[in-house]
């Protein structure tokens, strides 16, 4: 009896720490679940919020909060102290960037991404990397 009431008290917490809280995941823009579950599975929707008519802001609880835009694509990805996931980086960020985090070891050290039209930066441990797309020009930043 007392390891038929264990193994129920143990499935009981496996499902309740599996589910999703439905009424957060119901607010993201389209596509935006699909775009965080690739990166971090299985996560909790701590909240969405709407910081301006544009864009739409996730917070992810223990992970990143990630800004969608207009276009329900990722502008900004802040790790809140973690670094972000390298498979991640290599899938999103463009190839010369990329190569030029991996050949400086700094995938390791990456704590942010945040884009516009005309750049990405990367937030590192000591510093900042940007990267011009029209001149495809890289400029590292020290702290």
């Amino acid at each position: 009896m007392k390891k038929t009431f264990l193994l129920f008290i143990a499935v009981v917490a496996l499902i309740v720490s599996s589910c999703h809280n439905d009424s957060e995941y119901d607010l993201l823009p389209p596509g935006a679940a699909d775009f965080i579950t690739q990166y971090w599975p299985d996560p909790y929707i701590e909240s969405v919020t709407k910081p301006s008519k544009d864009e739409t802001q996730v917070v992810v609880k223990n992970g990143p909060t990630i800004t969608f835009g207009i276009d329900n694509e990722w502008t900004e990805i802040d790790g809140n102290g973690m670094p972000l996931p390298q498979v991640l980086l290599f899938d999103r960020l463009p190839s010369p960037l990329y190569d030029y985090l991996e050949s400086g070891e700094y995938l390791n050290q990456v704590f942010e991404i945040e884009r516009d039209p005309r750049r990405y930066e990367v937030e590192i441990l000591n510093g900042d990397i940007t990267y011009d797309i029209a001149t495809h020009r890289i400029r590292e930043n020290r702290n």
